[in-house]
């Protein structure tokens, strides 16, 4: 998650005339620091529960090992989507891509997960599996949903992402507390 913020481009010395005017040059990169924010949000919620969906698994085998690997193919893109969106908040292209990285990045979750539901779950693990399954399927809803109000309306772009993300992580907590109590 580190690599998120190496896309905000620190201003060079030579770019600032004096100490005093940096300000200007760090306010620009506001539309950086947003995407980076949201970016970190959703990967974050995504470990939080890949986390989750790992510490279930009785045993790993060759399928989840690739299933896994395809996720992490995805999420690498991040960096990238994220500084695109950051360059370009309100842009269709560059929200088509960053929802398309999100969107495919909890897709594969989803499939790994009702594989690792069918075939790696103890059976008591099994029986709360449902919460799970029921929560990553609102949170891919959430993201598309956040996707197609972005691209209706571009300047709310990040703040629908970020929303949903939100949404998501409070709804997931929820569902985790009902299943412990």
């Amino acid at each position: 998650m580190t690599i998120l913020i190496l896309n905000v481009r620190i201003p060079l010395p030579n770019e600032v005339p004096g100490t005093e005017h940096l300000w200007p040059h760090v306010a620009a990169l506001w539309h950086h620091f947003r995407a980076f924010a949201v970016s970190f949000l959703i990967v974050g919620s995504a470990w939080e529960l890949h986390h989750h969906v790992f510490a279930k698994i009785v045993h790993v085998d060759r399928t989840i090992t690739w299933l896994n690997l395809s996720l992490m193919g995805i999420v690498v893109m991040t960096p990238f989507s994220a500084a695109l969106l950051g360059n370009f908040d309100e842009n269709r292209t560059a929200i088509y891509v960053y929802g398309a990285n999100v969107f495919i990045a909890d897709c594969i979750l989803l499939v790994m997960w009702l594989y690792i539901e069918k075939r790696a779950l103890s059976e008591s693990e099994r029986q709360h599996s449902v919460p799970l399954t029921l929560h990553i399927v609102s949170r891919l809803v959430s993201l598309l949903i956040a996707v197609v109000v972005s691209i209706l309306n571009p300047q709310f772009s990040l703040a629908a992402l970020a929303f949903a993300t939100l949404v998501s992580l409070i709804s997931f907590r929820t569902r985790l507390h009902a299943v412990r109590t």
